[in-house]
């Protein structure tokens, strides 16, 4: 049987959906007490919490759940390590005890942000502090023998709430603003979730990268997107990160990997 740490998260719903489909027996967690039953075991990363948590009932377990916001991470440092860091690889280590196959979620971030398609054998280089929560929780996992990690670019999916926001002012007739020095390299939940599956059906080890193609900035990106939309070409306007502040945080100018 699996784990998916992180169960209400977006990956984890939708791995849980595949899973499902597929018949393939499976374990999401929760942090919401109301919703725990058998096949929602309860863990809270941000107070180390797994009470009643069966680990030996499993062969393989993936870490989806993550505080991913740059700007959180910045501001609060130590409690976002907390969920980030240290209690994923507390659990982790536990659960390799038990021999269970470790599958940790990564990102881009890792890396500067100065050279399009990084390679797995790039030495990593965050600039911010959610890639160095990253970096560190990849590296103390990695110590398993039976671990792999999956670093990602940006998720996109249907609901993602940038895209209904952008797609309902547009369907409106109102302008929006799209980031022209905010870069991106999309890459849709439907491969990341059939690309979690195949490493650990076959309980791949090492380090992985999926990744859109190319970068491609939030403006030609919203371009593209809605391009089916009347009049949406002249009702997206061009904004600028460094005129905006937005976050306070260096923006990369590539985020793919190869």
């Amino acid at each position: 049987m699996y784990l998916i740490i992180g169960g209400d998260s977006i990956i984890g719903r939708a791995l849980s959906a595949f899973w499902k489909e597929k018949n393939i027996p499976y374990c999401a967690s929760t942090r919401r007490r109301e919703q725990v039953d058998e096949t929602r075991p309860y863990i809270d990363l941000a107070t180390l919490s797994w009470p009643e948590l069966e680990i030996g009932q499993y062969d393989a377990v993936v870490f989806c759940a993550a505080f991913t916001k740059l700007a959180e991470c910045e501001e609060h440092p130590e409690t976002t390590r907390v969920i980030n860091v240290d209690a994923t690889v507390a659990l982790a280590k536990l659960m390799a005890l038990r021999g269970c196959y470790l599958l940790f979620l990564s990102t881009n971030q890792v890396f500067d942000g100065t050279k399009p398609h990084r390679k797995v054998s790039d030495h990593v280089c965050p600039i911010n502090e959610y890639g160095r929560q990253k970096v560190d929780a990849e590296q103390l996992i990695r110590q398993e023998p039976r671990s792999a990690v999956l670093r990602l670019s940006k998720v996109i999916y249907p609901d993602l709430p940038l895209l209904r926001q952008w797609e309902s002012h547009l369907q409106a007739g109102q302008s929006i603003e799209a980031f022209t020095d905010m870069y991106l390299a999309p890459i849709s939940l439907e491969k990341v979730v059939k690309r979690i599956d195949h490493l650990v059906q076959n309980k791949e080890t090492g380090i992985f990268h999926l990744s859109g193609e190319k970068d491609v900035s939030y403006y030609s990106f919203a371009k593209s997107n809605f391009s089916n939309i009347p009049n949406a070409d002249k009702l997206i306007g061009k904004s600028r990160v460094s005129e905006a502040n937005f976050l306070g945080l260096q923006s990369p100018r590539y985020t793919s990997l190869q």
